[in-house]
C-alpha cells in the first residue's frame, strides 16, 4: 500500500515567550528569555527559584492569563485544566492559519493528537488546598476528574471544533509532544485521516512539581538571582533544567488534500523514529538517542549527509546534554560534521510534554525561513571540560542563514522512562 506525503499547513503557540507563532519566532530570534523568578511564598524553601511561565496580563486584577480573553471563554477555566486552555488557544491559531475548516469540510476525516507529561497536577494542587479547608468531599470539584484526564486537552479541541476523526493522546513524559505529532503523521500516511490537529500542552508549574524535580536534582539552582541565565543547554556551567509551560499545535494534512483546497504549505514531515533506552527510568543511556535518530533517518529514506540542522532535546542538564552531544557526534562526525545544532530551551525553559511540539514548530520555521536559531547562554567554543567530540552548536546573538534550497532538519525529543522520539522535517520542495 502506498503511503501519503504529509505536509504542515498551520501552527499555533502559547509559550513563555508569549502568544502567537510569529510573535514567538521573532522573540526567539531576538534572544528573548521567558525565564522569571518564582516569587510566591508557596515556593519558599525549594532550592530552585526560577521557572518559564506563560506571560500574565498586568491589566487584569484577577491575574487572568492574557491569552484567555482573546481565544477562549473565561468560564471554561473553571471546568478545564490550564493545559487544556493553552491547547485551545494554540489550536485556534493553527486552524485559523491553515483555513482547514469550512462548512464543507468532512470533519469525520479530521482528527486530534495531543500529548502531555503531568496531566492535571496543577488541579491536584488546587484541590488539595480546598480539601484542607472544606474537607475531602466538600473540597472536591465536580470537574476534577475531567481536568486531570491525560486526554482531556485532545477532547476539548475536538469538541470545540467538532472534529470527529481519530482522537489520540500521548503521555510519554518529555517525548509526548513529538510522539503526538508522529502518531498524527502516521494516521494520515496510513489513510485514517485527511488532516490532524496535533502537538503538546503542559501547565504544571506548582510547588509539587517544582519540589519533585528539585528533589531529583534535575532543576537549575545556581542562577536563582539571574533567571535569564538559568537555562543554558550544552554550556559548561549548566546545572539543571528550568520548568516551562505552554502549548504548541500543528495542522498536518495529506499533500493531495492540502493542494486540492489550495492551502499554503509551510513544510513537510519526511520521517519519524522511536526507540527506548531500556536502561534507567530517569538517566539516558545514549544508545536510545542514537537509535532513535537512525530510525528516523531510515524511515525518511535519508542519510546523515541530507541533514542541515538539528534542534536538540538538550534541556541544560549535565548528563542529558552530554549524552545527546555524543549521540549526535557518533552519527554525524564522520559523514556530516558541518550539521548545525542548537537548543531553544535556553529561551523557553523545558515545557515537558509540550517541549517537543514547540521545538518542532521552531524547526519547521527554521526550514521555512532558512534561519537556524542560536543556543541562548552558550558561548562559542566554550570549554566544556568533558572532552567530548566537537559538534557545531550555534552560539552568539544571531541566527545563522541556511543556504540550501532543500532544508531538512531533525527534531530530537527524549523523556523519562527511556522513551525517545525524533521527527524529520523540511521546507516544501
Amino acid at each position: 500500500m502506498s503511503v501519503a506525503r504529509v505536509v504542515i499547513t498551520g501552527l499555533g503557540v502559547v509559550s513563555p515567550l508569549g502568544v502567537g507563532v510569529d510573535f514567538n519566532w521573532q522573540r526567539l530570534l531576538n534572544n528573548y528569555s521567558g525565564v522569571v523568578p518564582l516569587n510566591k511564598e508557596e515556593y519558599a524553601g525549594i532550592p530552585c527559584q526560577v521557572a518559564a511561565r506563560v506571560p500574565i496580563s498586568s491589566e487584569n486584577e484577577d491575574g487572568t492569563l492574557n491569552f484567555a480573553a482573546y481565544f477562549t471563554r473565561l468560564s471554561d477555566l473553571k471546568s478545564m485544566s490550564l493545559a487544556s486552555a493553552f491547547a485551545l488557544v494554540a489550536a485556534q491559531e493553527a486552524l485559523e492559519q491553515s483555513q482547514l475548516l469550512t462548512d464543507s469540510t468532512d470533519r469525520t476525516r479530521v482528527g486530534v493528537s495531543i500529548g502531555n507529561g503531568l496531566a492535571g497536577l496543577e488541579n491536584t494542587c488546587s484541590i488539595w488546598e480546598q480539601m484542607k479547608v472544606k474537607g475531602i468531599y466538600r473540597g472536591m470539584s465536580p470537574y476534577y476528574i475531567t481536568q486531570i484526564l491525560p486526554n482531556s486537552s485532545a477532547g476539548h479541541v475536538s469538541i470545540r471544533h467538532k472534529l470527529q476523526g481519530p482522537n489520540l493522546c500521548n503521555s510519554s513524559a518529555c517525548a509526548a509532544g513529538v510522539q503526538a505529532i508522529g502518531d498524527a503523521y502516521n494516521m494520515i500516511r496510513l489513510g485514517h485521516a485527511n488532516a490532524m490537529v496535533c502537538g503538546g500542552t503542559e501547565a504544571t508549574i506548582n510547588p509539587i512539581s517544582i519540589s519533585g524535580f528539585a528533589r531529583m536534582r534535575a532543576l537549575s539552582t545556581l542562577f536563582n538571582d539571574q533567571p535569564k541565565l538559568a537555562s543554558r543547554p550544552f554550556a559548561k556551567k549548566r546545572d539543571g533544567f528550568v520548568m516551562g509551560e505552554g502549548a504548541a499545535i500543528l495542522v498536518l494534512e495529506r499533500l493531495e488534500y492540502a493542494e486540492q483546497r489550495g492551502a499554503k504549505i509551510l513544510g513537510e514531515i519526511l520521517g519519524y523514529g522511536l526507540s527506548s533506552d531500556a536502561s534507567h527510568i530517569a538517566n539516558p543511556s545514549g544508545a536510545g538517542a542514537l537509535n532513535c535518530m537512525k530510525n528516523a533517518l531510515n524511515n525518511a529514506g535519508l542519510s546523515p549527509t541530507d541533514i542541515g540542522y538539528i534542534n536538540a532535546h538538550a534541556t541544560s542538564t549535565p548528563i542529558g546534554d552530554r549524552i545527546e552531544r555524543q549521540a549526535i557526534s557518533q552519527i554525524f562526525q564522520s559523514t556530516n560534521s558541518h550539521v548545525l545544532v542548537s537548543s531553544t530551551k535556553g529561551n523557553t525553559g523545558h515545557l515537558l510534554g509540550a517541549a517537543g511540539a514547540l521545538e518542532s514548530i521552531f524547526t519547521v520555521l527554521a526550514c521555512y525561513h532558512a534561519l537556524c536559531p542560536s543556543t541562548l547562554n552558550y558561548k562559542d567554543n566554550e570549554d566544556d571540560s568533558e572532552e567530548l567530540p566537537s559538534i557545531n552548536i550555534i552560539s552568539g546573538d544571531q541566527a545563522l542563514s541556511w543556504k540550501s534550497e532543500k532544508r531538512i532538519a531533525l527534531k530530537n525529543s527524549f523523556g523519562f522512562g527511556g522513551t525517545n522520539s525524533c521527527l524529520v522535517v523540511s521546507n516544501f520542495f
